[in-house]
């Protein structure tokens, strides 16, 4: 079999030459020494440049597989497989789909669990905070109520200090009054004790201020500023009158240049006795009486402005306000006599002569006009 390939197409045929083979009979069977497997391969590219009928001849020689037997055959083009190849590219484009749609599947499962317990992760946050902020809340309330009632409280108060200042006020200007009308030999009453209808253990200011009866005979205390101010106006002795509690003996005692200094201290001075009764006590040495509180400043329990390591007024004195050193000879301001009391409680004075403590029933201080 011999082709040859042309520009216009191709051409094929088959030759047979027995005469130049004597071994090959007209079947091509091998009729001499016979060989097996033997196969004549022959290529060869022929370009003539001839021209037969206007084209170019190219021979190809086929190729030529050998059929068992012995039998030569040609090797036929396979067939086109792409009905195949598509239905396996499907195949294949189908399970990675499946393989896809599986792995969203997985996450979605995952972001679904992950996102329910975060919810409810955010739920029980909420709910707590929601639990703390009602306890807070129920606080918040019951504290401000708290409030308003002490405000309301307050407001009572405040009413109540307001009244008394007012009738205090009037008091003073009715006090003010008779101060200015006060002549050469008149007495103004500093300090009275004998009703004991109201109580002495009072604050710094409110020894400061004044408080009682200003205008009538029950107890007073004119005020520390009113004191000073009245004794740098002239010239002033302070008398002081006492009744014993055991047998109601009145004595008293009268001391020259009397003043009171300025605040904060308000310092008592005073010079030497002038007068007295005749049962009066010997206070003429110091330390024994009176004398032993001159130069003193004043000291409550909410001002201690005395010498005594702790606080008088409140150790001693029962919270009542006086001229300590450390701390009284004489205390005026203190409790009345009771067997109840501690006896370093009770109004009191002391004998310079016999250092004897004698309880008071009432006191009186005034400060006389000399000058």
């Amino acid at each position: 079999m011999a082709s040859f390939k042309t520009s216009t197409g191709d051409v094929s045929f088959q030759l047979q030459n027995t005469e130049s083979n004597p071994n090959i009979n007209a079947d091509g069977q091998n009729s001499g020494n016979k060989r097996e497997d033997s196969v004549y391969e022959e290529s060869a590219n022929i370009e003539q440049d001839e021209q037969i009928s206007g084209s170019k001849y190219v021979y190809e020689e086929p190729a030529i597989t050998q059929r068992s037997g012995g039998q030569k055959e040609d090797k036929e083009p396979q067939a086109n497989n792409w009905p195949v190849k598509c239905f396996m590219a499907m195949m294949i484009a189908l399970v990675i789909a499946v393989v896809v749609l599986a792995t969203l599947v997985v996450v979605l499962l995952f972001l679904t669990v992950f996102l329910s317990n975060e919810t409810k992760k955010i739920n029980a946050q909420h709910t707590d905070a929601n639990r703390r902020n009602d306890v807070n809340s129920n606080r918040i309330t019951e504290n401000l109520a708290r409030l308003a009632d002490g405000l309301t409280n307050i407001s009572i108060k405040i009413d109540s200090v307001a009244g008394e200042l007012a009738n205090v006020s009037s008091r003073i200007e009715r006090v003010e009054v008779n101060l200015k009308e006060i002549t050469w030999g008149q007495e103004i009453v500093l300090q009275r004790r004998k009703q004991f209808d109201i109580l002495f253990n009072r604050t710094f200011g409110e020894y400061e201020a004044g408080f009682g009866d200003f205008s009538g005979a029950g107890d007073v205390w004119l005020g520390l500023n009113r004191m000073h101010r009245l004794t740098q106006k002239g010239r002033w002795n302070l008398r002081v009158s006492m009744r014993s509690f055991s047998n109601n003996t009145l004595f008293w005692g009268e001391w020259s240049d009397f003043t009171i200094q300025p605040a904060p201290f308000y310092n008592i001075s005073f010079g030497t006795m002038v007068a007295k009764s005749e049962n009066m006590y010997n206070t003429s040495g110091t330390g024994s009486g009176l004398d032993w509180h001159n130069g003193m400043a004043f000291t409550t329990t909410d001002r201690d402005q005395d010498e005594h390591i702790g606080n008088c007024a409140a150790r001693f004195g029962e919270g009542g306000g006086w001229w300590y050193r450390s701390c009284s000879n004489v205390y005026l301001n203190g409790k009345l006599v009771t067997s109840e009391a501690p006896l370093n409680q009770h109004m009191r004075y002391i004998d310079g002569g016999s250092s004897e403590w004698i309880l008071l029933s009432s006191s009186e201080m005034r400060m006389i006009r000399v000058g």
